[in-house]
């Protein structure tokens, strides 16, 4: 918990002072707070079945490039803050920019809510760190393509799980209409964390509305997501997960 403070504390400092040195600057910082039917996470159920909301505040233009992200989840069927991530990122453009890469380290803070059990196996506080590399292209004719892959670094108490490797294979497709963009991404999971035995474990449609006015932006979501084998993630006896929910953006 002292990192989390730790780390909250120097990304807020860090956007202040990029902020006092250019006033003029907008879109540097989002708040966004989304509501999910359900919280499905690379084919967990965190939240069994219940509905959260998902604050997030993102620092998009900190010192040498970097950004920040610290996202919370919320149980609303008990008004408990279940978790609290934090993330520290670079991007860039390669390839005369065909191909966007990003790198960042995200720790992950279990805060020993009843939550806690359908990821770690108990109700204890937890943490684990992990390293995410995403690679996107939309240099293709018919949408784009992103490969993210993410390296478990371990962490405490039941949070030790997360060591091993995550593989996320998504294609997707940007509709732009009059006033709004209709966005679908297909997308398939590999997983050999959290015990899961080297496999795909889940593959997915997200499928989103997104409208901007101004500096606020509206976007209702409806997810599908197909478990192969859903006995190993915790238990889930459902093949098929069907959850929506709307987010509301704020830039500054």
């Amino acid at each position: 918990m002292k990192k989390l403070l730790f780390v909250l504390i120097l990304a807020l400092s860090s956007s202040n002072a990029l902020r006092a040195a250019d006033a003029d600057d907008t879109g540097s910082v989002k708040i966004s707070a989304a509501f999910w039917s359900r919280y499905i996470w690379r084919g967990y159920d965190l939240n069994g079945r219940k509905p959260v909301l998902q604050p997030s505040v993102e620092f998009l233009s900190l010192p040498y490039g970097f950004a920040a992200e610290l996202d919370g989840s919320i149980g609303l069927d008990r008004n408990q803050l279940d978790e609290a991530d934090i993330s520290l990122s670079y991007a860039l453009d390669i390839f005369d920019s065909t191909l966007s890469a990003t790198a960042a380290i995200w720790s992950y803070q279990y805060l020993g809510t009843p939550a806690t059990i359908y990821l770690t196996g108990d109700t204890g506080q937890a943490s684990s760190e992990e390293l995410l590399f995403t690679f996107t292209t939309n240099k293709i004719p018919w949408g784009y393509v992103t490969l993210e892959y993410g390296r478990g670094l371990g962490g405490v108490d039941g949070g030790n799980g997360i060591k091993g490797n995550y593989v996320s294979l998504s294609i997707g497709k940007d509709f732009d209409l009059t006033s709004s963009k209709l966005s679908s991404v297909l997308s398939a999971v590999y997983l050999d964390q959290y015990q899961v035995p080297n496999k795909i474990v889940a593959l997915s449609l997200a499928n989103s509305m997104t409208w901007n006015f101004e500096r606020v932006g509206v976007s209702p979501n409806l997810n599908f997501t197909y478990l192969p084998d859903p006995e190993i993630m915790n238990g889930n006896e459902e093949k098929t997960i069907v959850c929506g929910g709307v987010s509301i953006i704020y830039r500054i």
